[in-house]
């Protein structure tokens, strides 16, 4: 078992508006990189290939290693390491796997009023509402719809960052 001092994780209050100023001037660039790797770009120009998928692939990769870092910034001020990871659990649940699964499951809000509004205008009976639900995978539009990610693919960095936070044990209690 990894036995760490929690001198060693505090940091002094200069060194956290240094932290805190440096990843504020990072969030824009690194979201402008975000984009960049999702323009289409022409094969054979080297320039560009080095810049979309080189240089900008490293703004993902940046971003979980800043949210790693925000979430164990304040470990030492914790009484206990348990106490620590449920504090830090209940947070995420907030600031995550809420807004997740509304992001997740507003098309198939949209798709279930559409088909009730037009059940209302063409008369038609609950059986085609039913039936339509009754195709839909809650599997795949919140977790996995066979493309890597859930059915809204933009979501998969916020499914894996929860995982991560989630499935992250606090020193001391393993």
């Amino acid at each position: 078992m990894l036995k760490i001092k929690k001198e060693s994780i505090e940091q002094s209050a200069d060194n956290l508006r240094l932290d805190s100023s440096l990843i504020d001037w990072m969030r824009f660039p690194l979201a402008v990189l975000v984009v960049f790797v999702h323009v289409p770009h022409s094969q054979g120009y080297l320039v560009q290939w080095l810049f979309s998928d080189v240089i900008c692939s490293m703004a993902v990769p940046l971003f979980f290693v800043i949210s790693g870092y925000l979430y164990f910034i304040n470990i030492a001020e914790s009484n206990s390491p348990k106490e620590w990871y449920i504090r830090k659990s209940v947070s995420r649940i907030k600031s995550i796997l809420i807004p997740y699964i509304f992001w997740a499951l507003l098309p198939t809000l949209i798709f279930v009023f559409k088909k009730v509004v037009g059940m209302i205008i063409h008369q038609h009976g609950p059986k085609m509402l039913f039936d339509s639900l009754s195709r839909m995978n809650f599997y795949h539009i919140l977790w996995e719809a066979g493309n890597g990610g859930p059915t809204d693919m933009s979501l998969w960095f916020l499914r894996n960052l929860l995982i991560v936070s989630l499935f992250t044990p606090p020193y001391g209690i393993i």
